[in-house]
């Protein structure tokens, strides 16, 4: 048990102890079990690879639709967010995974607009 001498010592206690729980906090959420991709469809995940084992022009079109599709199902599910006062929470990692997916279809081809999506 710690003995706290003075309001000094009181608030450096409280705020050490506030540090430990934070941490603790953070190193609990880092080390969660989270399950392995068994599933293998996130285009994030080796798309140098994808891009290098494309071989033919209907691969690449069937990929570049399948990345379309999954920027379209992000964009609904932030909208069905947003309409339930909810999307504060997911604005940034939806935003982030959109545009990865534009970079990647930027790869396979540089003259993809926007507005084709």
């Amino acid at each position: 048990m710690c003995i706290v001498s003075s309001q000094h010592d009181l608030q450096i206690f409280i705020f050490v102890h506030a540090c430990k729980n934070t941490l603790e906090k953070y190193h609990y959420m880092n080390t969660r079990y989270r399950p392995p991709n068994t599933q293998g469809t996130h285009t994030h995940i080796g798309s140098k690879q994808q891009k290098e084992n494309v071989g033919t022009k209907s691969t690449q079109s069937q990929l570049i639709q399948h990345i379309i599709e999954e920027i379209k199902d992000r964009r609904a599910y932030q909208t069905t967010m947003e309409e339930l006062g909810k999307g504060t929470a997911s604005r940034e990692q939806i935003a982030r995974e959109i545009a990865l997916r534009l970079k990647e279809l930027k790869q396979l081809d540089p003259n993809i607009s926007i507005g084709d999506i």
